[in-house]
């Protein structure tokens, strides 16, 4: 079988700027990575790489032993590491959904 992604959720809309308290419509300066939503481009969609079907969340239990915790934190920083993530999103079959910019490079 061949693996299929689906495209993740979007908004056509985005906060513009920090601290923003309404919405402004995407442009291609404001979302430069969108991309058209209807054939004939008149609205673009923003959508985000990383989570959006659930992604891999990792959390430690405070009441695990302290070798464990220490064993599960070496773990998820080596994982999440530039290197190694980079080499599990692009390997088939990858566990990883990119969510750094060299993930796309």
């Amino acid at each position: 079988a061949v693996p299929t992604r689906l495209k993740p959720f979007g908004s056509l809309e985005v906060l513009a700027e920090p601290g923003a308290q309404t919405l402004t419509t995407c442009t291609n300066v404001l979302c430069p990575h969108a991309r058209p939503l209807l054939a004939d481009n008149s609205m673009l969609i923003n959508r985000a790489p990383y989570f959006w079907s659930g992604g891999m969340g990792v959390v430690i239990n405070k009441e695990a032993e302290n070798d464990a915790k220490d064993l599960l934190w070496d773990f998820f920083v080596y994982t999440n590491s530039a290197a190694e993530s980079s080499y599990d999103v692009a390997s088939y079959p990858g566990w990883l959904d990119a969510w750094r910019k060299q993930h796309f490079a």
